[in-house]
């Protein structure tokens, strides 16, 4: 029998965290940490940034397939469904609503100017998402972990010089450090 009161939990912090999300995936991953890690207790840093590394292998939207992740792992399949529901419902209803009032008002100087002020706050976000998760991935028990440090240098300048594709370079980087640590360390 489904723990209803957990299952109910579980929904409303996910309505709560898509509500509170703003500016796309990556902007919602501190949102979703702060409640998921320091506000509820459901999972420590450490399993949520693997659940991330996992999430990047996973097609589809990144806060909902952290929502899918973390309902399964507290109350098995119904707990994934309700944390879907919970993250999508929302955002579907706020969409609809905010694509009209886009399409009547695109072109009011009003309209330009929150924008703005909004793309401005959503880089805040994603500057502090990656710095979380970098010194998470790279510290390592206070300690610089050079060898994450080299793969993520090499990540990040195949990224953005060159048109390899992300996917490719995620299943590489971890077949390259699991024979590294594995065989050579």
């Amino acid at each position: 029998m489904p723990n209803l009161p957990l299952l109910l939990q579980i929904f409303l912090s996910f309505i709560k965290i898509d509500i509170l999300c703003f500016g796309g995936a990556y902007a919602a991953v501190p949102v979703v940490q702060q409640q998921v890690v320091e506000v509820k207790g459901w999972m420590t840093t450490s399993e949520f940034m693997d659940l991330l590394a996992i999430d990047e292998l996973t097609p589809g939207p990144i806060v909902v397939n952290c929502a899918t992740f973390v309902g399964n792992k507290l109350a098995g399949v119904p707990g994934g469904i309700v944390a879907t529901m919970g993250c999508v419902l929302p955002t579907a209803l706020i969409a609809l609503a905010l694509v009209r009032l886009y399409l009547r008002y695109r072109d009011a100087q009003v309209m330009e100017d929150a924008l703005t002020g909004i793309k401005s706050v959503v880089a805040a976000l994603l500057l502090t998402a990656a710095l979380t998760f970098v010194t998470s991935v790279i510290v390592v028990s206070g300690q610089v972990d050079l060898i994450a440090l080299a793969v993520a240098a090499v990540a990040f300048v195949l990224m953005r010089t060159r048109r390899f594709d992300t996917i490719a370079i995620i299943i590489g980087s971890g077949v390259f450090t699991l024979i590294l640590y594995t065989v050579v360390i």
